[in-house]
């Protein structure tokens, strides 16, 4: 049931790593991935009803079994199509804006960014490897915890998985910390790698590849195709099935669904496809509101 509500997401820093980004103008409700207590509260309201009231746009009703519930049945299923794919849902609450926020909210959350951009510029997994250890997150979890918490999962995950770090290894120190409540961390000074890490910190990473030649032009009508790979992807759910316009042709990039998954770069052409709002939120939509959505060519289809 969770595809029959409605929300959009903020871009996170996660995913300004890599250049084509989903941009959303306009429209209430939309909600930050980095308000965990937005997650814990909407959980709890959720998971205990059978009807959820939801806002935004419309105000309607929807019933549907116990979200707990619906998320133990998928434990342990690797399916593309969950819980972290909130773009088009309603009920996550309004962005409590927060003045003078700062970068970091506690001290862990600054050293998660540093291991990550440490580990990832090192070449020991590479950013789409990163966001599908995330997708990869037990959905009660995923829900529960924090963007930075997501951060330390996937690390985690990809450093195991590569063989970098082993897992009893790592809950020997874990152990070993909770009893101690401090730990030595060992000093390595390396000048020229920081100066690297501090460049790519500011600049990210560039995914973009020799151009090849595309299919589409501005001006296309294209539709969205209507797949539910079991892997990583970058295309949007609520947007399967749907008709828009090839608004400019972005270049070639490295094609996220194979780069996840140890299948290589295998680039292609992107292109920023503009939808309105009515064709994907129906009538209630706000008037004059467009989505613009960068797709990979493999993601579209002649209108």
């Amino acid at each position: 049931m969770l595809d029959q509500l409605t929300w959009t997401p903020e871009i996170g820093p996660a995913e300004m790593l890599s250049p084509p980004n989903m941009i959303r103008n306009g429209g209430a409700g939309r909600a930050c991935l980095r308000k965990p207590d937005i997650f814990s509260h909407q959980l709890e309201t959720i998971a205990h009803s059978r009807v959820l009231r939801v806002g935004c746009v419309c105000d309607t009703q929807v019933s549907f079994k116990p979200l707990t519930a619906a998320l133990q049945a998928v434990r342990g299923v690797r399916k593309m199509n969950g819980v972290h794919d909130l773009g088009g849902m309603h009920g996550f609450g309004s962005v409590q804006a927060e003045r003078d926020e700062p970068v970091f909210h506690r001290p862990w959350e600054r050293k998660v960014f540093g291991i990550m951009v440490a580990t990832m510029a090192q070449g020991m997994y590479n950013v789409d490897e990163f966001r599908f250890g995330i997708e990869q997150m037990d959905p009660v979890h995923y829900l529960e915890s924090s963007y930075y918490e997501h951060w330390l999962e996937t690390v985690q995950k990809n450093l195991i998985d590569k063989g970098l770090i082993k897992r009893p290894e790592l809950e020997a120190k874990l152990r070993g910390l909770k009893k101690s409540g401090s730990a030595v961390v060992p000093k390595r000074r390396d000048p020229a790698l920081a100066e690297r890490l501090i460049e790519i910190a500011h600049k990210g990473d560039d995914y973009m590849r020799e151009p090849l030649a595309p299919h589409f032009a501005a001006g296309d009508r294209v539709r969205a195709r209507n797949i539910n790979p079991p892997t990583h992807t970058r295309l949007p759910r609520y947007v399967r099935g749907k008709t828009g316009v090839i608004e400019r042709v972005r270049g070639t990039f490295v094609t996220p669904d194979t780069n996840a998954i140890g299948k290589g770069e295998q680039p292609q052409p992107v292109y920023s496809v503009r939808f309105n709002a009515k064709d994907l939120w129906g009538e209630q939509a706000e008037g004059n509101e467009v989505v613009y959505i960068d797709m990979w060519e493999k993601y579209l289809e002649p209108a």
